[in-house]
């Protein structure tokens, strides 16, 4: 980006005549969002600041060439050479505060990328463990679905065995019935006599 497109862009976003002391600073805890917004407001104070140094700046050289003609033009005096002084002086210290706050600036810029790519890179990570998670529940709900079959696969099992079970007691009682009538007509046709004898 060049110097004139940054300062177009911090034209745009800021108003003239604010100072960064007028800028209201909110105490909040340091989470991620509060550093974050933290470094945002800094970037904008910076920006400020720096499009003052800018006004400050050609405010100053235009005073200076206004001086350097008046000087041409006539004799330089005392008092103008004290003046010229003072506002090259005035220049140069502008000059170095603009590059301590593009230093700044930059640095806040690079503060910023880097936090932004390490969300960027969080939400990646938290992304993977999400699909993760949604893969081992639709597994539980599969591994439920099966074992609730199963439960019933064995119930119904469990229930036939029982059907089973009772049909086969009913006809071992019938068959113990027809063994003993058996048993009684065997002894009766061994035995027909005494059996009549017995009788009263």
């Amino acid at each position: 980006m060049t110097k004139d497109q940054l300062q177009k862009e911090l034209k745009e976003k800021v108003k003239e005549g604010v100072k960064p002391s007028y800028l209201k600073k909110l105490k909040r805890s340091k989470s991620d969002g509060d550093i974050s917004h933290q470094r945002e407001k800094n970037l904008d104070d910076l920006k400020v600041k720096n499009l003052e140094l800018e006004k400050q700046l050609e405010q100053t050289t235009q005073a200076l060439s206004e001086l350097t003609k008046i000087h041409q033009d006539n004799p330089p005096s005392y008092l103008l050479q004290e003046q010229l002084k003072e506002k090259q002086q005035q220049i140069e210290e502008l000059r170095q505060q603009r590059e301590e706050t593009n230093s700044k600036l930059t640095e806040t810029l690079t503060e910023l990328d880097n936090s932004l790519i390490a969300r960027a890179e969080s939400v990646k990570q938290f992304g993977k463990v999400y699909d993760k998670v949604k893969d081992t529940e639709l597994q539980l709900l599969q591994t439920e679905d099966e074992a609730t079959d199963d439960i019933i696969r064995q119930d119904n099992e469990i229930s036939n065995l029982r059907n089973e079970n009772r049909r086969l007691k009913l006809t071992n009682q019938s068959l113990q019935k027809d063994l003993q009538l058996a048993e009684r007509l065997a002894e009766l046709r061994k035995n027909p006599l005494s059996n009549e004898n017995e009788v009263p």
